[in-house]
């Protein structure tokens, strides 16, 4: 794949293009739109669109992405730039043939992509099916779309990019993060550094815990309400990041475990 990229109007912008691509990505800056307008190297008015931050913090609640469709050209973007806050990119994209049933099916392919990728909080999440593509139409727009996403990578754009490390937090044991090292049975799971959790509140977690012989800590807690009195609570302690295995029939163990899309980390190990 043979990837051209050409700076536009005294860097308003960057047009990549691609040998294998069988469309167009634009991208610029926020503070550049006005150049990047001024520029008129659209060649459509109808597109996709990405807004994010290139500096990516999951601990940072800024630390999202918006995908878009429209068939007003730059008028659009121009309003989220009015609007919205948290994004200092901006990523088009068109396809060599345009419609509106296009675009609308590839900004719905892009947010599943986004919500895939389990990196960003992805905004503008629909559950509807937009975007009709017949059939002589649907091989070569699933090419185009395995093609961009290679594309976006290789120019180091990697929004939509899986990023398992560090990515899952237990619903009920916010303190307790983990990442996938293997996705196969028998699956490891590491447990970052700094997490802890209390032992009776992981259900069947616990005993994996147990069998990979996780440290516990007893730690004495006031528990305040009609009767006030002080108890016994047993903790996980991680201090140091430990990778603990599991089997294929202990997958569930971890579905509280979730990424900042609302992803179960159960749902990406393989069976």
């Amino acid at each position: 794949m043979i990837i051209i990229s050409e700076v536009i109007n005294n860097n308003a912008g960057v047009k990549i293009t691609s040998d294998s691509l069988n469309g167009t990505i634009y991208t610029f800056d926020r503070e550049r739109l006005n150049d990047f307008k001024q520029s008129e190297c659209l060649a459509t008015d109808t597109f996709c669109y990405i807004l994010y931050n290139d500096y990516y913090d999951r601990n940072k609640e800024n630390c999202s992405l918006y995908i878009g469709q429209t068939d007003k050209g730059l008028t659009r973007i121009e309003t989220h730039s009015r609007d919205r806050i948290g994004w200092n990119k901006a990523v088009i994209i068109s396809y060599a043939q345009p419609s509106i049933d296009i675009i609308c099916r590839l900004e719905g392919d892009l947010i599943q992509l986004a919500l895939k990728s389990l990196k960003y909080h992805t905004r503008n999440v629909k559950s509807e099916n937009k975007g009709y593509i017949c059939s002589c139409q649907e091989e070569n727009y699933r090419l185009f779309l395995t093609t961009l996403k290679l594309t976006l990578e290789a120019i180091n754009i990697d929004i939509l990019k899986v990023d398992l490390d560090g990515a899952f937090h237990h619903k009920n044991q916010p303190n307790l993060r983990a990442k996938i090292i293997k996705d196969t049975p028998p699956y490891e799971i590491e447990i970052i550094k700094g997490s802890y959790a209390q032992k009776n509140r992981l259900a069947s977690l616990s005993s994996i815990f147990d069998r990979n012989n996780i440290k516990t800590e007893i730690r004495h807690e006031s528990i305040t309400g009609n009767i006030n009195y002080t108890t016994d609570v047993i903790y996980y302690i991680f201090e140091e990041s430990i990778i603990i295995t599991s089997q294929a029939q202990e997958s569930y163990a971890f579905v509280q475990f979730e990424s900042i899309n609302k992803v179960s980390l159960s749902s990406k190990l393989k069976q």
